[in-house]
Formats: C-alpha cells, structure tokens, sequence
C-alpha cells in the first residue's frame, strides 16, 4: 500500500510540472564533484533532477546551473549526501531575468526542492530569491543560515521549523504569500525572520513564546492579528519590530522590558496595551506608540514621558489616563482632536515641560477627571486650567485602575 501512495505521489508531482516538463533524470554520484561529468552534454534539458549518493559543493554548482541556465524546476535531494550534511551558502540562489521591455524580474524557475534527510544545515542566502513553492525542512536540521529563504516570493501555506534550530536571522524575509509559520524550538531566538511578510496571519512558538532578540523581525506583517507573548526576561523590544503590523490590536508587554526601542509599534493597529504590574528600576525607561489606532490609553508609570516622539500620530484617541510621575511635554496630544477624556491619577499635578500645552486647541471641549479632594490644584496649574469641566472621582474606571501602577499601589 505504501508503495503504491508513493507511486501516486510522484505521478501528481511530475502532472503539476508545466506541459511539456516531463524529462526526469536521475544520477547516483559515487566519486563528489563528478556530476558534471556524468551529465555531459545532457543538464540543459533536464526538467526534474533527482541525484542521489555523495555530493560536494562542485555537484550543487551544477546543480544550480541546471535550474537557471538550463530548464530544471524541481531537484531532488532527499538521498544524497553532503559534507558535514550542509547545504553551501547560496547553494540555489537565484537572479534575476531581464524581459523584452528590458525590466529586471526574480528568476523563478526553482519551484520545488527535496532536501536530503540527513541534513543539518542550511547556508546563508541558500535558496534567496528562487521561486520555490513550498519546503519540507527536515527534522534533522539544527541550523538555517541569515536570510536562507529571503525574497521566496512564490513560497506559500505553512512552514515548520524543526526543534533543532534554535536562530532565525531574516530567514523568511520577504516570503509574501507564507501564512504560517510553527516554530518548534523553545528557544528559538528571532531577528528579522519575518519582516514583510504580507500574508503571514499566525507564528506559532513553542511554549507560546517570541524571543525577539533583533530589529524588524515582524515588520510589516500586516495580517499578523491577535497578540504576541514575549518572555518576561525580554530588557527590550528591538526597533521595527511591529512596526506596520496594521491589524496587531494587543501587545502585553513582558515584565522585565525596560524600553520599546525607537519604531517598535509604529503604523502599527494597537489598540490596546496591557501593562505587567511589575519592572525592573534600572536603566532608562522609554516606551514608543506612534501613529496607532489607541481610542484609549494608559500613559504609564514607566512611561515617564509623553511626547510627540514617542506618542505623536494617535489621531484616534479619545480617552487618556496619566499615571503618577509621568510627564507631558508642550504639543504631545497637539492633533488629537477626538480627545474627550483625561484621567490624572494622582493629587500631585503631572508636569507639563517644554513650550506651549500639551492638549489640542479643543481641550476645552473634554473632560478632566482627577481624585477627590484635587481639583483645586488643578484648577490652579498652568495648562490643566483651560480645561472648562474639571471633576473629582471617588475611583477610577477599571481600564484605567488596572493598567496604572499608582492605583494598584505597586510603585517601586
């Protein structure tokens, strides 16, 4: 039975290749490095190549002169050997093509690959650019070099990373039509491995995990919905990282972060930031939220600051708590023209610097809402006073108590 579904298999593999594809040669190397000369005059004519046997890093070169030199879409590697069972750097690499009207195009040709099962790693820029469809990666692997499959254009569905690999250097950069990936390393460590992917809608990691260590690992992944779980240990999170992420609506940020470096969540859909109830004391603290969709938002205690720089462009928002100690620099919330509501949490009046009011010119249409017993002090200080309705509240609503420090009486 297993023979005959793999006889089925085949025959579906070599009806999906293009009319008139159907020359499928295979090669046994003995002697690595002698495919060349084993093929002769043969390789420019060879639709689908299965090589088998020990090969070197000679036998790949030919191999890739096969696919864009000759007219090879499909390689396979799945009985073959390799030196240390690694795939050279650029091993398929692909280049470009020029057309009649004279404009550069990607080189599709490789649409598919079988690697060998042995396998344990796969070099830098080793199937860059190439039109390769889908990969099987196999279990064996523990190591894919930087941007191994970047610009994959045509890869699509679902990619599965074996536990063994535990980095991803701008690996799937730039594969636009991926949807999926499944990381199944706990420990697997990401920079850049995303960025621009368009269609990727979901990153399952081990434990549930990202271990964001490099900049523009999700940049731009505009279908990525739902919320990303970091490791409480993260220090930061690095610049880019979510930045164009249009539909993220949550981020809860881990408990040891002490920044959002500069981009982290720009352009992106935030609408909701769920702050951890405890951080570390040391270092600088800077968080960055530009141009996000919040309708409300929690300027937290370790935020410190709210400026243009790093809270300009949420054109959207129309309520704004302010945590104990945080201060507002003079045109921060300046084009916040839906503003409707102010939530100052503590009796101590938050520090406005720098020139002119942090509020838009309708301040005076919203609400301030500040602790009983405050509202003199308020009333009494320099730009909260054009405020026209300034009232005293017993308690605080819960999206504010819950995401404000102060309130939780958790201040370090």
């Amino acid at each position: 039975m297993r023979n005959k579904k793999l006889q089925l298999l085949v025959s579906l593999m070599v009806l999906w290749l293009p009319l008139g594809a159907r020359v499928v040669q295979t090669y046994h190397v003995t002697e690595p490095g002698s495919l060349a000369t084993m093929m002769g005059e043969s390789w420019s004519g060879i639709d689908s190549l299965v090589v088998t046997g020990d090969i070197n890093a000679d036998d790949v070169a030919t191999m890739r002169r096969c696919v864009y030199e000759g007219v090879t879409t499909g390689v396979n590697l799945m009985d073959a050997n390799m030196p240390d069972d690694a795939l050279p750097d650029s091993a398929f690499i692909a280049g470009f093509v020029i057309d009649e009207h004279g404009k550069a195009h990607q080189d599709y040709r490789l649409q598919y690959v079988t690697l060998p099962r042995s396998l344990r790693s796969i070099g830098n820029l080793a199937f860059a650019y190439s039109g390769l469809r889908a990969i099987e990666l196999p279990l064996s692997l523990t190591a894919i070099g930087s941007r191994a499959f970047y610009a994959c254009r045509m890869l699509g569905g679902e990619v599965c990373v074996p536990e063994g690999v535990t980095s991803l250097i701008g690996t799937f950069a730039q594969c636009e039509r991926v949807q999926r990936v499944q990381v199944l390393s706990p420990e697997c460590r990401l920079a850049g491995a995303f960025a621009n992917m368009y269609s990727l809608r979901q990153v399952d990691m081990a434990g549930g995990v990202c271990n964001i260590t490099g900049d523009n690992t999700f940049y731009n992944c505009r279908r990525l919905a739902g919320e990303v779980v970091m490791p409480t240990t993260m220090p930061s999170i690095p610049s880019g990282t979510f930045m164009m992420c249009s539909s993220l609506r949550k981020v809860t940020l881990p408990e040891r972060v002490q920044m959002c470096m500069p981009n982290a969540f720009d352009y992106s859909g935030l609408e909701e930031v769920v702050w951890p109830s405890t951080m570390s004391m040391q270092g600088i603290r800077q968080f960055t939220f530009r141009h996000c969709r919040f309708k409300r938002f929690v300027a937290n205690y370790w935020m410190s600051n709210v400026t243009q720089e790093n809270f300009g462009g949420n054109y959207q928002l129309e309520q704004l708590a302010v945590d104990k100690n945080v201060r507002l620099k003079g045109g921060a919330l300046a084009r916040c023209n839906k503003l409707c509501e102010v939530y100052c949490v503590s009796d101590v009046v938050p520090a406005i610097y720098g020139e002119g009011s942090p509020f838009p010119d309708k301040a005076a249409d919203a609400v301030l809402y500040v602790p009983r017993g405050a509202k003199a002090a308020y009333e009494a200080a320099q730009y909260w006073n054009t405020f026209s309705r300034i009232e005293e509240l017993d308690e605080f609503p819960e999206w504010v108590s819950s995401n404000s420090h102060y309130l939780r009486g958790s201040m370090q």
